[in-house]
């Protein structure tokens, strides 16, 4: 067995030559090129208006394919729409959107992408006779349901999050040569977010949802039942975000307001039950079991888990709760059938324990440990890892310590090119936030976190106008340039096309080819790079 082990690392080493030669970048690793150029590589797999998307024609516009893999990749057939996939991918098409509203991709402008993507919904919904908010997968040429595929409850919550911030950009910035309006919330949006705020409200409801009041779901990684810290942090943000809209003049259902504010209280509830005091890091999973698996297989990635971090830059609450944002002061706004004081209470415990805001301590010093875990001499160290460390760039991060989905069967784990674009994401949205507060606060808690950054900083509070302050600063905007260099070094040099995962041993691209996520997650490490810089 070791002879084994040498021998794929010598193996490894050869096939390294070439990785390592690419140039090491100084600066943001893709200054030769324009946001908008993944954007469109993230595009290619949306259908478009004429039911076309990689050669396969007469499919339903809107939908949005996880990948163009249609082969076995470890995980079958990747050419079919996932709610959170498709999600997520809106969502950050509305934060480009909110850039320019006349932007175009492979030809069609972005408001036709997201209408198209709000019709998919509505069509699915149609043919799935009113159980269309849990299943996680979508045909895209019948709009039916993958029913023998997971249920899961983050769906819902991440899809009305995605209308939610579209609607907002409607209501406030109209656009009525492109159809995107306030009439266009009003007929087309609300309904469909209404309808997945009131599943995800009913959750906890014992009435609704017998013997499963306190929200298991299927996780992230689609491998285990529990409660999941990824689902509850989504639904926190869809009931809160909802109830803005639903209490904003232009919608006025101030009742349902009330209700998803109340229900809000569940998924936090539940979330900040999560932070582990004895190893000082949020815990993805609490109370579950991965199906089809015994003993040594059932904690598999409950406890340490990057699926923790990308829960917090998705809800991203210190953007959400801004106090001059919309989403803000219209849950403040008391009007009749709704009072903010239940609004203020949430706000209230969030603020007393601050552990789900990305800047929190408690948040920094998971991330930390996420970090710790796969970089040289960590829990699970990735040889790739080691190697590129030489040269000055990484380290990539995979999704949980001793992984075992592999692509090729290996029983090893790889590090993911979105989890580690959310891992750069992460260290630049800190950047705007010490701003945006003026301080950095190191505390005996978060201390490891800002070690990574800079060996020598101690415990204190640094003005982010100090010497020391500009120091961590820069050190957060280099560590994330560093992250995205390596990703950068490891996708194909030609196209720069990315898959889903980089081999932990080689080095190279394995799983899904062009996963729509990874684009995704560039896309919105990029847009993080801007606001830092």
């Amino acid at each position: 067995m070791r002879n084994s082990l040498l021998g794929l690392r010598k193996l490894a080493l050869l096939l390294l030559v070439v990785v390592l030669s690419i140039p090491v970048f100084a600066e943001w690793p893709y200054k030769d090129k324009k946001v908008d150029d993944f954007a469109s590589m993230l595009c290619r797999n949306l259908i478009k208006s004429n039911g076309t998307v990689w050669n396969r024609s007469n499919l339903i516009p809107g939908g949005v394919i996880a990948s163009n893999s249609e082969d076995s990749t470890g995980g079958g057939s990747y050419f079919a729409h996932w709610v959170r996939d498709g999600a997520l991918v809106m969502n950050t098409l509305v934060d480009l959107y909110k850039k320019n509203h006349h932007a175009m991709y492979l030809g069609y402008p972005i408001s036709e992408y997201l209408k198209n993507y709000v019709y998919f919904i509505r069509f699915y919904s149609s043919k799935s006779l009113g159980e269309h908010m849990t299943p996680a997968k979508f045909h895209i040429d019948s709009g039916q349901a993958y029913w023998d595929w997971s249920r899961q409850d983050d769906g819902p919550a991440l899809r009305a999050s995605a209308l939610v911030g579209l609607a907002f950009e409607c209501i406030y910035k109209p656009d009525k040569s492109l159809g995107l309006d306030e009439e266009y919330v009003q007929d087309v949006l609300y309904p469909i977010i209404k309808g997945d705020l009131e599943y995800t409200a009913h959750q906890f409801s014992e009435v609704f949802n017998p013997g499963n009041s306190e929200g298991k779901t299927i996780n992230l990684w689609e491998e285990s039942y529990s409660r999941s810290f990824f689902t509850e942090i989504s639904q926190l943000k869809a009931l809160l975000t909802g109830a803005a809209l639903a209490n904003d003049k232009s919608i006025d259902d101030p009742g349902a307001a009330q209700f998803y504010v109340e229900m809000a209280n569940n998924p936090l509830d539940l979330a900040l039950r999560h932070w582990n005091d004895d190893f000082y890091y949020f815990n993805r999973e609490i109370t579950g079991y991965t199906a089809g698996f015994q003993d040594e297989w059932s904690q598999r990635g409950m406890m340490l888990n990057a699926s923790v971090m990308l829960g917090a830059i998705y809800a991203d609450f210190n953007k959400v709760l801004d106090v001059n944002g919309h989403i803000y002061k219209n849950l403040q706004h008391d009007m009749p059938g709704y009072e903010s004081r239940t609004f203020k209470s949430i706000l209230n415990k969030m603020n007393a324990d601050c552990g789900l805001y990305l800047n929190s301590e408690k948040m920094q010093r998971t991330v930390y440990e996420i970090v710790n875990c796969f970089a040289a001499n960590g829990c699970d160290t990735y040889w790739i890892n080691v190697e590129d460390a030489k040269t000055g760039v990484g380290p990539l991060i995979g999704r949980y310590p001793q992984d075992a989905y592999n692509p090729n069967g290996s029983g090893q784990g790889n590090p993911w090119f979105l989890t580690s674009l959310g891992l750069a994401e992460y260290y630049l949205k800190l950047v705007d936030e010490f701003k945006a507060e003026g301080s950095i606060k190191v505390t005996n808690l978060n201390l490891p976190f800002f070690k990574m950054l800079q060996d020598g900083i101690s415990i204190g509070t640094y003005d982010t106008e100090s010497n020391i302050g500009k120091e961590l600063l820069c050190s957060l905007v280099s560590n994330a340039e560093k992250v995205v260099a390596s990703v950068r070094r490891h996708c194909d040099q030609n196209s720069l096309e990315m898959s889903e995962q980089i081999n932990r041993n080689t080095g190279f691209m394995e799983g899904a080819t062009n996963l729509t996520w990874s684009y995704s997650s560039l896309v919105r490490a990029w847009l993080a790079y801007d606001i830092a810089n």
